[in-house]
C-alpha cells in the first residue's frame, strides 16, 4: 500500500521530482569533484617536494681535497636523510682521441703534453640527479644517463664527439695521469650519452678546465682507473626526505664529529 502511493506521489508530481533529483546529483558530483582534487593535490605536492630533488653536499675543507666514504656514512644514518650519491672528480687523459681546445684566463708553461689532453671526469652515480643536469646547465641530447650501476660506460660533450667523430655506442679510451714510476691505469668506457651545455669553469691551465671536456662515469670506475686504495670522495651528495625539515637536518650534520 506504502509502494503504491510513493509511486503515485511520484507519478503525479513528476517534474518537481525530476528537478530535486537533477539537484541532488549535481551536489554529489560537485562533492565527488572536489574530494578528487583534493586527492589529487595531495599527490602531486608530494610529487613536486620529490621532484624539487632538495639536497646538501658534504666537501672537504680543503676544496677538492678526497676524504673516505665512510665519514660520510655517519650522516646517513640520521633520520630524514635521503639517499646517498658519492662523486670523485679528477682529471683523466684522452687516448688516440683529442680533447676541446679553447681560450683560458690562465696560461701555464709548466704544463707537460699530457695536460693538453686532459678531460675533467666526476665519478658518480645517477647523473640525471646531478646538480649539472637538474640545474640546467647541461641537457642530455642523445642516448642514456648513467644509472647507479653502469660500470664501464661514460657521458661525454657533444663538442668533444663532433671534434673526435664520436657517436653514441662508439667506445673511448682514458687512462690516469702517472705519478712518478706508477704506470698509468688504461680503461675503455662506452659512450651511452651525449649532452650540451656550459657550466661554471675554473680554470687552471689544463684542457680539463673546460665545460667542453667534462665526462661522467661510474663512481665503481674511479677504483679501477685511478687506482685509489680505497673508497674515496671529493663529494657526496645527500637527499633529503622532507624538504622543509631541512634546517633542523643541517643543525644534526653539523654537530656530528666528521
Amino acid at each position: 500500500m506504502l509502494l503504491q502511493q510513493a509511486i503515485a506521489y511520484i507519478t503525479r508530481k513528476r517534474t518537481r521530482n525530476l528537478v530535486l533529483f537533477l539537484i541532488l546529483l549535481l551536489i554529489l558530483s560537485c562533492l565527488y569533484f572536489c574530494f578528487s582534487l583534493m586527492q589529487v593535490g595531495g599527490r602531486l605536492e608530494e610529487h613536486i617536494k620529490q621532484s624539487a630533488g632538495t639536497s646538501f653536499a658534504l666537501t672537504s675543507k680543503q676544496g677538492n681535497t678526497p676524504f673516505a666514504l665512510k665519514e660520510a656514512e655517519k650522516v646517513q644514518r640520521l633520520a630524514g636523510v635521503g639517499a646517498m650519491v658519492p662523486q670523485y672528480e679528477s682529471p683523466v687523459r684522452i687516448l688516440g682521441k683529442e680533447a676541446v681546445t679553447g681560450q683560458q684566463s690562465v696560461e701555464r708553461d709548466d704544463l707537460g703534453q699530457e695536460a693538453k689532453q686532459a678531460l675533467g671526469a666526476v665519478f658518480t652515480q645517477k647523473t640525471d640527479q646531478h646538480l649539472d643536469f637538474r640545474s640546467g646547465s647541461f641537457q642530455l641530447v642523445q642516448g642514456k644517463h648513467l644509472s647507479d650501476k653502469a660500470s664501464g660506460q661514460i657521458l661525454i660533450h657533444e663538442e668533444l664527439a663532433k671534434k673526435n667523430k664520436l657517436k653514441v655506442g662508439d667506445q673511448l679510451t682514458l687512462s690516469s695521469f702517472q705519478m712518478g714510476e706508477t704506470p698509468a691505469k688504461e680503461q675503455t668506457f662506452e659512450i651511452v650519452g651525449i649532452f650540451s651545455g656550459k657550466k661554471q669553469e675554473k680554470f687552471t691551465g689544463m684542457t680539463s678546465d673546460l665545460s667542453e671536456n667534462q665526462v661522467y662515469l661510474p663512481y665503481e670506475d674511479a677504483t679501477k682507473l685511478l687506482g685509489l686504495s680505497q673508497q674515496e670522495v671529493t663529494q657526496v651528495t645527500f637527499g633529503v626526505k622532507d624538504p622543509e625539515k631541512i634546517d633542523a637536518l643541517l643543525k644534526q650534520v653539523k654537530s656530528l664529529d666528521l
